[in-house]
């Protein structure tokens, strides 16, 4: 089915049915707000679907490494092998519930563009929207072994309100004794303008 959610830097295919409706309830409202989510099926997307390279080499990287299983094995994740996409990426590590994620490794640009150095610190340190989108879409993605795109508007205050939209690609990878328990994130920030408007 082709993508009918209009998502700015993901062309793929899309199920209309499995939208993560739950974390779009969870979201407040700035005016404007931008949310989308949707699963994704890694054997009919491919890395052209995905308009920023950070994104595309993540899922070559994700899609190797699990070859004909649904999801990646790994014994070892070794960022050698996405050195160009390292400063967006999020490597996180669930709580046993998938209720809390613990950043392993939380990426310089992240950083630096959200104004948060959050490795080794849980997601639920987060406040508010943020928390609550970033939980449900990783627990999400790991209960059901599938990988997620979203895309959500961010408004920083202290920029005269500019406005980013974070594309985050969500990709589980199970260890050895076949439990989830690394999910490996693309977060690409893209400017989107700025707004006058908080509600």
């Amino acid at each position: 089915m082709t993508a009918d959610l209009n998502f700015k830097n993901y062309s793929g295919p899309t199920s209309p049915s499995e939208r993560l409706d739950a974390v779009e309830e969870k979201t407040v409202a700035h005016e404007g707000d931008i949310y989308r989510s949707c699963y994704i099926d890694p054997d009919t997307v491919s890395d052209t679907n995905f308009a920023a390279e950070e994104h595309r080499i993540l899922w070559n990287y994700w899609q190797k490494m699990r070859g004909s299983d649904s999801i990646p094995t790994y014994d070892w994740i070794n960022p050698a092998d996405f050195i160009k996409a390292m400063g967006y990426v999020l490597l996180m590590e669930p709580n046993d519930d998938f209720s809390d994620f613990k950043y392993r490794v939380y990426g310089s640009r992240i950083a630096n563009r959200f104004g948060h150095e959050m490795n080794g610190r849980w997601t639920s340190e987060f406040d508010g929207v943020q928390k609550d989108i970033s939980i449900t879409q990783y627990s999400l993605s790991a209960t059901k072994e599938c990988p997620v795109y979203s895309e959500h508007s961010y408004i920083n205050d202290e920029e005269e309100y500019a406005r980013t939209l974070w594309c985050r690609l969500i990709m589980p990878m199970k260890n050895k004794g076949g439990k989830i328990d690394r999910i490996l994130v693309g977060n690409y920030p893209d400017d989107i303008g700025r707004t006058d408007v908080i509600s």
